[in-house]
């Protein structure tokens, strides 16, 4: 059990001793029926999130302060949920180091765009994605090398999470997006030699650099440094990696991404030249301006074209099953967080017309987004065949869950002869999405992609367990069709932070620990 507590929480020094002392054995919730104090500790969401702080206070650290390390050892028993998967701990020496020759770095790391345009007569000129010269990405890796220490990250003079510009001319005719965006195109990596870490979240970035910068490359240790989440202006490379649609390898890096681009703009390119499917193509027609109707960026016609290309043509190329509804929710967190990643505030995300971006830059985003698209719907492709097989087998694991965790819930649910298939259908067809606001989704989606390809598949159905779980108090008091009305209603996860999200990954993540691959203890 301490592997499963070390990667949940942030001491590596918690006990199941601890929480029971501290709890005074067994509570009964507020359903009459007991409950081991060792659970009730862990999972449950009915608690306020300082509640599991266990009087501690998480206090933020610049790396200028002087630090006791044995107070950060002792300090660091928190439960925080799944905002860390392991302890941060910092060394005094490490936190102190002095960082000289900044300016020098920062005009060393400042990619420089070369004038001469490669020449491809494979590709469409009207719609050509630009092929700049850029300095080479084993330079771009040593260069990032070199800015990191062991511990701590750099903290330039520059604009948190904003791009360095002072030495590139901003395009008047493109005020919104980075004046470097074609190096970006070419070179995702270049991204982190050009953004201040974040204050609030510094040791966490500096550790997810470090993974993606380490030779040999090690998956795992990227997948578990993201797990807890992703900082914003690194998650567009890190989610491209993590899905297996950017290579690893330094050196086939760039051609490898020139040619998925080239090969959907030329697919979309002869696919629309022709005669389209048309029972296809108008339920798409219908869906995309359904898709996040809340969301300004999803009200323009241009995304609105963007999300049609994608959907269509993944549809054509899946025949097995073809378009279903709630594919169009899937595509827009990728959508979304490609497309920040190219503006000078990433936060104008939710606001900016795609059609007022470089149409080669809309080209890549568009290319990336369905290539990664597609990794994901692979692995959850027999949701979306015939009969859905799929999300049958999820339902019946979540009401096997439910039944073995919360029997009084389900033996109400049961009572009102409401069949888990009315409510937890469109949980697994749309993988909670128009149950939380995107930016929450996006959280999660941090945890799905650091899980991949078992994400979205196995670990969220325990992730639907903890959500029906924290409200059942509410739900054994309700009939049927006021259960219905309530479990439809997405109003109810309006307050919602990434806090709540955190807590509700972490539950998940300690049920998936208990009973993956332990189908007796569900009889």
């Amino acid at each position: 059990m301490s592997s499963y507590n070390d990667y949940v929480f942030s001491s590596e020094e918690s006990s199941v001793d601890d929480i029971q002392q501290k709890d005074g054995g067994g509570n009964i919730d507020s359903m009459g029926e007991k409950r081991p104090s060792f659970f009730r500790s862990l999972t449950s969401l009915g608690r306020s999130s300082h509640e599991y702080s266990s009087g501690n206070v998480r206090t933020s650290i610049s790396s200028s302060d002087h630090i006791n390390s044995k107070e950060m050892v002792d300090n660091s028993k928190a439960v925080i949920g799944a905002g860390f998967s392991h302890m941060d701990r910092v060394l005094p020496e490490q936190i102190k180091a002095k960082h000289h020759h900044r300016s020098h770095e920062r005009h060393h790391h400042q990619a420089a765009l070369d004038d001469g345009l490669g020449d491809d007569n494979d590709w469409n000129p009207v719609i050509e994605l630009p092929t700049r010269k850029v300095k080479s990405l084993t330079s771009t890796t040593r260069s990032i090398k070199s800015s990191l220490t062991p511990s701590v990250v750099p903290q330039p003079a520059y604009t948190a999470a904003s791009p360095k510009t002072s030495s590139v001319v901003r395009d008047p005719d493109y005020p919104c997006i980075r004046p470097d965006w074609p190096e970006l195109l070419n070179d995702p990596y270049g991204i982190l030699t050009k953004l201040q870490p974040p204050e609030h979240d510094r040791i966490r970035y500096g550790k997810i650099v470090r993974a993606l910068t380490k030779q040999p490359f090690d998956m795992y240790e990227l997948k578990k440094q993201t797990w807890g989440g992703i900082p914003q202006c690194v998650r567009s490379l890190v989610w491209q990696i993590l899905v297996g649609y950017l290579p690893v390898n330094m050196n086939t890096r760039g051609s490898v991404l020139s040619r998925k681009r080239k090969e959907y703009v030329k697919s979309i390119t002869q696919l629309f030249q022709g005669s389209k499917d048309e029972a296809v193509w108008h339920q798409i027609k219908i869906d995309v301006p359904r898709t996040n109707p809340g969301t300004k960026l999803y009200s323009y016609e241009s995304t609105h074209r963007s999300l049609e290309r994608i959907l269509y043509l993944w549809a054509v190329r899946h025949p097995a099953s073809g378009y279903v509804q709630g594919i169009n929710d899937l595509v827009t967190p990728f959508f979304q967080v490609f497309l920040a990643n190219y503006l000078v505030k990433m936060e104008d995300i939710e606001i900016i017309d795609p059609h007022t971006l470089p149409k080669d830059l809309l080209n890549a985003v568009e290319a990336d987004t369905y290539w990664c698209l597609t990794k994901v719907l692979d692995t959850i492709q027999d949701n979306y065949i015939h009969e859905q097989p799929g999300i049958i087998r999820q339902i019946k694991e979540l009401k096997d869950l439910i039944t073995r965790d919360e029997p009084v819930l389900a033996q109400h649910l049961e009572d009102e002869n409401l069949d888990f298939i009315q409510f937890a259908f469109r949980w697994m067809n749309c993988l909670l999405m128009r149950e939380f606001d995107l930016h929450l989704i996006i959280r999660m989606w941090d945890t799905y992609l650091s899980d991949f390809p078992n994400g979205f598949s196995t670990f969220h159905v325990y992730v639907c367990c903890a959500y029906l779980r924290r409200f059942g108090p509410q739900l054994v008091n309700m009939e049927f069709q006021d259960i219905i009305m309530f479990l439809q209603d997405s109003s109810k996860t309006r307050d919602w932070t990434e806090e709540d999200i955190e807590m509700m990954l972490s539950e998940a993540y300690v049920w998936q620990s208990l009973y993956e691959n332990a189908l007796a203890h569900l009889k």
